[in-house]
């Protein structure tokens, strides 16, 4: 539905997050129709009630929690131009290079299963659902308490290569301990000044390419280990390969330090939705949590 507003006392930007509020999400959850897929009246949509306080109140209220989502679309940018200029060296560094390594000869595949019964209350779990597509950069997580069978450990600088479907470029490394899908490779390098060579390395397209070319299965194609650790790659020797895995690895950290912010920043928006909608918050309050997390 296109929704445009047709009162004065109503604030645009207010309305938008009004429709982002959990009362508005339980109030259509509540009246949706059907089983899979749940749809909405329009005049079901239409005869939501929202709270309607001053102009002046519905703006500040808008600036307060779109201040939260401005410093998470930079944080967001700052990873997708990060992982631009990762591709960029490793193309660059790749077309210098005149000898060539295989995946086999620079990392290794760690095989440490782990049962549900070891699962930490604080152990993470990584999905392929997780895994963004043609980005380095692991966002999102879940916990490992809601899963129910055996998955694959990775520790913290591993890359997580997705082996179903690897058409749907699903590389990624990791920015702290926990559990995968076994659905996903979990490779980790042999030299630990090469982590940020190898990281490049695997989410490249080419790399990515040969596996899909590769894969076995015509409904859920998979690559494998041995497909993945089988491919050459660029070699630009072991001085320039460290010096760029250095370069790669501090890029690496300003984007994790940010992304991690950004679940920070979307849990303080997510905290303060409700109560500055409700009123049961003033918005003078939520301005001062809110210059304390930027």
């Amino acid at each position: 539905m296109r929704l445009d507003i047709s009162e004065s006392n109503i604030d645009r930007d207010y309305l938008y997050w009004a429709l982002r509020a959990p009362n508005y999400r339980a109030y259509c959850r509540a009246r949706g129709t059907g089983t899979t897929n749940l749809d909405l009246s329009q005049a079901d949509f239409l005869a939501y009630r929202l709270r309607t306080p001053p102009l002046s109140e519905q703006r500040a209220i808008a600036e307060v929690l779109g201040a939260l989502d401005d410093k998470i679309a930079a944080n967001t940018n700052l990873a997708t131009t990060s992982d631009e200029l990762v591709r960029a060296w490793y193309m660059g560094t790749s077309a210098s290079a005149d000898s060539t390594a295989t995946i086999a000869e620079l990392a290794t595949q760690p095989r440490a299963l782990i049962a549900p019964s070891e699962f930490t209350k604080d152990l993470a779990y990584v999905g392929l659902e997780h895994v963004p597509r043609r980005q380095m950069w692991l966002s999102e997580f879940g916990p490992a308490e809601s899963v129910t069978s055996t998955k694959t450990r990775f520790s913290k600088g591993d890359v997580l290569f997705g082996k179903l479907r690897p058409y749907f470029h699903k590389v990624a490394a990791t920015p702290f301990d926990g559990v995968s899908s076994t659905d996903i490779l979990v490779v980790r390098a042999s030299d630990t000044l090469l982590k940020g060579f190898l990281l490049a390395a695997l989410a490249s397209d080419a790399v990515v390419e040969r596996c899909a070319a590769a894969s076995e299965g015509t409904r859920m194609p998979r690559t494998s280990w041995a497909t993945l650790s089988s491919i050459e790659v660029p070699w630009p020797g072991e001085q320039a390969a460290r010096a760029m895995s250095k370069q790669i690895d501090a890029v690496r950290d300003r984007v994790e330090a940010a992304l991690a912010e950004n679940r920070t920043l979307a849990a303080t928006r997510d905290a303060l939705l409700p109560a500055l909608m409700s009123g049961t918050l003033r918005v003078r309050d939520a301005e001062r949590v809110v210059e304390s997390a930027l």
